[in-house]
């Protein structure tokens, strides 16, 4: 069962790796080909374009970037996107070899050729993350030293919303865990991976315990689990930028 579930995972990252950038090319003239619809007798409203979107322009809020620094921003997101779909063009074939290797050791039960696919979907992978993190430090030193630390704080409170989404907080709770993020935050260099992930450990701990009630601490139990806080979703993964 393990087996056949670390399998099936690894066919849908190959669907994302093999047609992500088709869907997105698709996105795009769907996007430029609806008709721009506008209330009759009334002249089509221009709206000015944001530079950023997602988590950069949550990026652009949060560090409070100036025009100049957008700017930078997008045509490194620009680059970066260039980067990536010239990943998938030049190992497409290799993805496509990959997801058959799948589909016949899967039907042959073949443990041998699944361990050898696994070992060549892991390859990409790991390839494909090194192009994500060279753009990503590229970004990062757009910002200034203070502009770096409100960013790690803000991730470090994502992280804790996300571990505790299942908890509806009181006004006074939330506040209790702004306070509790700020105080656990403070002198830690959270764009260290270790360091970020100890902390939030910590914090996740320390909310559970001095600030949830009985009722929110069991809501936030996961099946199987004894502790709650033991490691938090996702502590030790990036937000993408």
């Amino acid at each position: 069962m393990k087996t056949l579930t670390l399998l099936l995972t690894m066919v849908v990252a190959l669907v994302s790796l093999g047609a992500r950038s088709d869907a997105a090319k698709d996105a795009e003239n769907n996007e430029t080909s609806k008709p721009k619809a506008h209330k009759q007798g009334k002249e089509p409203t221009t709206r000015k374009k944001a530079l950023l979107r997602g988590m950069h322009a949550r990026m652009a809020k949060v560090c409070k970037l100036s025009v100049q620094q957008q700017k930078q921003i997008a045509e490194l997101n620009t680059l970066r996107k260039k980067a990536m779909k010239q990943f998938h063009t030049e190992n497409a074939e290799e993805i496509k070899t990959l997801k058959t290797k799948l589909a016949e050791a899967k039907k042959n039960k073949d443990k041998k050729a699944m361990k050898e696919a696994m070992v060549q979907h892991r390859s990409l992978r790991v390839r494909q993350r090194e192009i994500y993190t060279q753009w990503r430090s590229k970004i990062m030193a757009v910002l200034t030293p203070e502009q770096k630390s409100l960013w790690d704080k803000d991730q470090v409170m994502l992280l804790i919303k996300r571990r505790f989404k299942k908890v509806q907080l009181t006004d006074k709770q939330t506040v209790d865990v702004e306070a509790a993020c700020a105080k656990f935050t403070a002198g830690v260099d959270l764009s260290d991976k270790k360091a970020r992930r100890e902390t939030v450990i910590k914090l996740s701990d320390y909310i559970s315990k001095e600030i949830l009630t009985d009722a929110q601490r069991a809501a936030t139990t996961r099946p199987g689990k004894k502790k709650a806080t033991t490691r938090p979703e996702n502590a030790d993964k990036p937000s993408k930028v």
